[in-house]
């Protein structure tokens, strides 16, 4: 073989050795469970978003529009007709 070659084979081989050294070493950074911080407020129930939700009012209530029935009425019907059909 030729020295040149032997060199090159020797950097791909160390480069990817690099390589996997570093991509196992960062999964196992990320793959940790992140730490939750324990504020004095955690054994309320809700909080800012609940009381925001709880004080929304619906401006239609129960009562919503009438919208008709949709399925009685095809917008389609006689647009087409099927020459082959008889």
């Amino acid at each position: 073989m030729n020295k040149p070659v032997i060199v090159v084979s020797i950097f791909l081989v160390a480069l990817i050795a690099i390589f996997l050294w570093w991509f196992i070493s960062n999964k196992n950074i990320t793959t940790e469970k992140p730490i939750q911080a324990q504020t004095e407020n955690s054994n309320q129930p809700g909080g800012l978003g609940s009381e925001i939700s709880a004080k929304i009012q619906n401006p239609l209530g129960e009562n919503l529009p009438a919208t008709g029935n949709m399925a009685s009425v095809n917008p389609l019907e006689g647009a087409y007709q099927n020459p082959f059909q008889d």
